[in-house]
């Protein structure tokens, strides 16, 4: 017995320390490596944030649940279990329900919602997953690791995400006249309508605060309207000085 265990202990030793290798390696290749990320689901419908120290944020997202935990899984960190901030813009049951889904599995720390409506259902299923929610009013602020997240308006919501000097814009359901000035401050807006009445699919603009964009190179305009690919992820990399953005398949 003694003589099969010293033959088999080694092969066992250097087996565990390739798989221990290998899944640290797969760690650091999916880790963000010292850039803050956002990834904008096709169609605008969902975004992930992430800093350098993996703290997450996720807001909103698609009425395809299965579609939408299979990708954020793809882009969350090996063996983060949590999403340290997830926010909800509207209570419609469609997305109410692929959040709740999602986060069945990765609870978060903290939830944003609006105050709630007419829909008892998706609001009793969401609250049971996030906990009781802090609202969406305008001042609602925080910080989820580098990111600082504050909430602008509350109705319609619109909220912005800073890292550095890097801030984008987030406005699902439009941004009114009267919050025009807010644009100016960003670096990105991503929103479905725009005040001169340009409607949804939701339009990504880059501002003039963008530093580095290979779009900066080709459009030399102030303000930039990327077309949307419906199949396609649109992945935002940033030092909190300089950003890139490639469409991800």
């Amino acid at each position: 017995m003694q003589e099969v265990i010293r033959r088999w202990a080694w092969p066992m030793l250097l087996l565990l320390l390739v798989t221990w290798a290998g899944g640290m390696g797969y760690k650091l290749a999916r880790s963000p490596r010292g850039y803050a990320h956002v990834w904008v689901y096709p169609q605008g419908e969902g975004l992930l944030l992430l800093d350098p120290r993996e703290h997450t944020v996720l807001v909103d997202g698609p009425s395809d649940s299965i579609a939408f935990q299979t990708w954020v899984g793809f882009r969350m960190p090996l063996g983060v279990w949590n999403v340290d901030l997830v926010v909800l813009t509207r209570w419609e049951e469609n997305i109410t329900a692929t959040q709740a889904t999602l986060l069945r599995r990765i609870p978060p720390r903290r939830a944003w919602a609006p105050f709630p409506t007419e829909n008892p259902a998706a609001l009793a299923e969401w609250l049971r997953v996030c906990g009781e929610p802090e609202f969406l009013e305008p001042g609602l602020e925080g910080n989820v690791g580098r990111w600082f997240v504050r909430v602008l308006s509350g109705t319609p919501p619109i909220i912005t995400f800073t890292y550095g000097h890097f801030q984008l814009l987030y406005a699902p359901q439009g941004i009114p006249a009267e919050q025009k000035e807010n644009t100016a401050k960003a670096t990105l807006v991503l929103t479905s309508h725009w005040t001169d009445g340009i409607a949804d699919p939701p339009y990504l603009y880059l501002s003039r605060r963008a530093k580095e964009s290979p779009e900066l190179l080709q459009h030399p305009t102030v303000r930039l309207l990327l077309p949307p690919k419906p199949d396609s992820t649109l992945h935002l990399t940033t030092d909190g000085e300089h950003l890139g953005l490639e469409w991800e398949r």
